[in-house]
């Protein structure tokens, strides 16, 4: 992928799609607090600060270095408005990435995510030796099983109340894509 691509959305909007930099620290805490104020269905559940965002950053830096992540970051208007990652298990899980896909509200049904996730996934193409590409999802969260299931992810288990979310329980769907 060369340094961005740029990417029309639905509604016209210009979108900045690019792996993830040290330069994107603020602009990352700032989506991943805007994510927990929307209260997603993401595993983030609270705001972070920019000390906390610097070590992730600089360790999904250090993954991708390595060859076993990937981190694009979608950006209008020169802020971050969506981020897609994709990060290698280790040991007897190295044949293992597990996927993960944030848009904030307003940015989503506009093809955005779609395009995020499929360059995402032919990055994982290059990475020797994986096998499967796995994520959990919230069995609440209808519309992103549907996207994800267009993607060509496949329901694979469900376990109950692997997550919290509103101060319920509520159970986790996991889904495996072959890259």
């Amino acid at each position: 992928m060369a340094n961005f691509d740029i990417f029309w959305a639905e509604n016209g909007q210009k979108i900045k799609m690019r792996l993830l930099k040290m330069g994107d620290i603020q602009k990352a805490r700032d989506f991943i607090n805007a994510c927990v104020v929307e209260n997603l269905m993401l595993l983030m559940d609270k705001k972070i600060t920019i000390q906390e965002e610097k070590k992730q950053v600089i360790g999904f830096i250090q993954k991708m270095e390595e060859g076993r992540g990937i981190y694009l970051v979608a950006e209008a208007d020169k802020k971050i408005v969506g981020i897609c990652s994709l990060e290698r298990q280790p040991y007897r899980q190295n044949h293992i990435a597990r996927f993960g896909i944030a848009l904030l509200t307003g940015y989503q049904g506009i093809g955005i995510g779609t395009e995020l996730a499929k360059r995402t996934l032919k990055l994982a193409k290059e990475m020797r030796g994986l096998e499967i590409i796995e994520l959990s999802a919230f069995a609440i969260n209808d519309k992103a099983i549907d996207f994800y299931k267009k993607l060509g992810f496949k329901e694979v288990a469900r376990i109950p109340n692997y997550f919290k979310y509103d101060g319920k329980s509520v159970d986790g769907i996991v889904m495996h894509h072959k890259p």
